[in-house]
């Protein structure tokens, strides 16, 4: 009997090595691979009135990758809405252009 449980551990040891290798030298995952990954926002919350909405908004301004969002809370389906979306670099080179 003490024979066939000694069998039974090395094959179990030779199945969970063989999925340790498999794992450690498969393929990079999307966050590993290298890639200039988006840098953690400085954020900023405010909110405000929107024209046309009972709501309060939520404005989010990240300060570090120069984005807006604008999202209110929607009491009917318990749950955030999205309002709208702004890249604030992309918007000044716009407005710059339109004031000349």
């Amino acid at each position: 009997m003490r024979s066939r449980q000694l069998r039974g551990l090395l094959a179990l040891n030779f199945v969970l090595l063989a999925v340790l290798a498999t794992v450690s030298f498969g393929p990079v995952a999307w966050a590993q691979d290298g890639r200039e990954a988006r840098p953690s926002g400085d954020y900023t919350m405010v909110t405000g009135q929107a024209q046309g909405s009972t709501e309060n908004v939520l404005y989010l301004v990240d300060g570090l990758n120069r984005d807006l969002l604008a999202i209110k809370w929607d009491r009917s389906r318990k749950g955030w809405q999205g309002l709208g979306y702004s890249n604030l670099v992309e918007d000044g080179k716009r407005g710059a252009r339109r004031s000349r």
